[in-house]
């Protein structure tokens, strides 16, 4: 028997997401999903597809038919209506590649993955364990204090000091621009949103173009050695284009998502009522099974969109070319499928690869290495401290945003 096929419009709706409070909770929302009678891919009020099975998002990550949005989908929308200039976001955009296409998405991402590789990240462990330890002198002394803007955000603007070159007080308004930028990831931006938001792109763009060239002629920026006049240009299909300004644009997510990356990862410790005293193995290795729990629990991406390029039929659903499918990667890492006690804090698993913290398929986050290395550093430093937390304000999760994150963290630490 032939089964019928199904239109977008036919399968069930998340009317969820159209709340201005998604994502507040998204560990409920996820047991939510995971306990209803239809399991399978979802509609969104806007004819778009929302993918959140495990198996599933495998699927469509890896999917011929299914890549990135084309940048002027991406873009649509990021402009005021009254302007006559460009917007600063798609500046950006246009630069990341993020919005490269094959084929000349992947040439690109091998050069900068070279850049951002564990061993060209790992040459600069021992000046991350010395800056990190200043942040935890100075914040033990500090009493209440936020997580993420004094001690998250401090780190990686050393790190990008530290490798890249970028100055201290550059790198600090570099994470305030590019906070505003993200704004336009919210699920439903407001016209102003989107003015300071492209506003800030431009700001951010400009420094960047301005200090990593500078950085590099006076050799300050030891992690950019791989790019040589060989690699100074990228083709990018419809233009050459410079790396280290594809570089600058693709550090959007350095300069905002390794942050609240750091805070989830330590609030999810904390939450399951772990402390980096005195773990039941080795510093390291606790700090990696941290990391690894933390990051499948607390992701900072918990959705975004991508592209159907053509039509394909997938699940018994006909889906047209030119259609947004939201991969759920927060839901994909809590499957009761794959993961036994899904959502119970759990240093030892199976099933790791699985994990979508990062994304899936072809378009994996570049910046993995680092969020990886500066985390374990992090939870790694404060295990030979015997630091304890305590949490002094009840967090609460960003809402109607495609990132999951905590806006301040509010702790006091301590010696045990």
């Amino acid at each position: 028997m032939t089964e019928t096929l199904r239109e977008i419009s036919d399968i069930p709706l998340l009317h969820e997401f159209d709340d201005p409070e998604w994502g507040t909770d998204l560990a409920s929302t996820a047991k939510d999903l995971f306990s209803r009678d239809y399991q399978g891919l979802l509609r969104l009020s806007d004819g778009s597809v929302f993918v959140y099975r495990n198996s599933q998002l495998a699927d469509l990550s890896r999917h011929p038919a299914v890549g990135h949005q084309p940048i002027g989908v991406m873009t649509s929308g990021l402009r005021h209506p009254d302007s006559l200039s460009e917007s600063g976001v798609a500046r950006l955009l246009h630069a990341s590649i993020f919005s490269w296409m094959p084929p000349q998405h992947r040439p690109a991402k091998q050069l900068l993955n070279k850049v951002l590789s564990p061993k060209n990240v790992g040459k600069f462990r021992e000046e991350i364990s010395a800056f990190l330890n200043e942040l935890i002198d100075k914040n033990l002394e500090e009493g209440i204090f936020d997580f993420r803007k004094d001690f998250a955000r401090m780190a990686m603007v050393h790190f990008w000091a530290t490798s890249i070159g970028v100055p201290l007080d550059v790198g600090e308004q570099l994470f305030a621009e590019a906070e505003k930028v993200q704004t336009s990831f919210l699920i439903a931006p407001t016209m102003e949103q989107t003015v300071v938001a492209n506003k800030s792109a431009h700001v951010f763009m400009d420094l960047l173009e301005e200090a990593i060239p500078r950085a590099v002629i006076e050799e300050r920026a030891p992690m950019l050695e791989d790019i040589q006049e060989s690699n100074r240009y990228l083709d990018r299909g419809d233009q050459e284009m410079d790396t280290y300004k594809a570089f600058a644009g693709s550090l959007i997510d350095g300069y905002h998502t390794s942050s609240p990356f750091i805070t989830n990862m330590v609030y999810s410790m904390v939450e399951a009522g772990l402390q980096p005293t005195i773990p039941d193995r080795s510093p390291m290795e606790f700090a990696t099974a941290v990391y690894q729990e933390s990051s499948r629990l607390h992701p900072v991406v918990a959705s975004m969109p991508r592209y159907s390029s053509e039509e394909f039929v997938y699940d018994g659903v006909r889906i047209p070319a030119g259609v947004d499918i939201h991969m759920g990667w927060f839901f994909g890492s809590r499957d009761p499928e794959v993961f036994a006690d899904p959502h119970e804090y759990q240093l030892d698993r199976s099933n790791r690869v699985k994990q979508f913290t990062y994304g899936g398929g072809h378009y994996v986050c570049l910046g993995r290495n680092v969020a990886q290395i500066m985390s374990e550093m992090t939870v790694l430093e404060l295990t030979k401290r015997s630091i304890e937390f305590e949490v002094a304000e009840e967090p609460k999760w960003a809402a109607g945003s495609m990132f999951h994150e905590l806006p301040s963290y509010k702790v006091k630490m301590a010696r045990s």
